[in-house]
């Protein structure tokens, strides 16, 4: 799944079978990470799809920009799903505090994703056909 906001891309990447997880994806441009000082990210969740509930999000981690980085993607891993539970995530960009930005945070961009439930450690068969003897 892919969600398009604003100037950020905020992808759920797919799930491995048989694991409770989600990969959380998103891009900041490289140059933007060097013109602005850029050092890392903010990701949250909230425990529903995005527009619905009201828990609030909750700081699931802080990924650094790693040094010498030169590229444009990143991801967070969320080894805290439950399976078929929905899930709305944030990211914004983290950057130097100071008079024009007080919390050092960029606007968040925002993505949603359900983790499939998996019945064992194979995938689930697509078609089933019954058939009765003659009488």
């Amino acid at each position: 799944m892919k969600k398009l906001i604003a100037i950020a891309v905020l992808m759920l990447l797919s799930l491995p079978v048989g694991a409770a997880q989600l990969t959380v994806g998103w891009t900041t441009l490289n140059s933007d990470i060097v013109k602005f000082g850029l050092t890392g990210f903010q990701v949250e969740r909230k425990p529903a799809l995005c527009g619905q509930g009201t828990a609030p999000f909750v700081l699931m981690g802080s990924p650094v920009v790693p040094p010498g980085n030169t590229g444009d993607t990143f991801s967070f891993v969320d080894n805290t799903v439950a399976e078929g539970n929905s899930y709305c995530y944030r990211v914004a960009n983290k950057g130097p505090v100071n008079n024009a930005n007080p919390t050092g945070l960029s606007a968040f961009a925002v993505g949603e994703g359900t983790v499939p439930i998996v019945l064992g450690p194979y995938p689930v068969p697509t078609k089933i056909i019954i058939t009765f003897p003659p009488q």
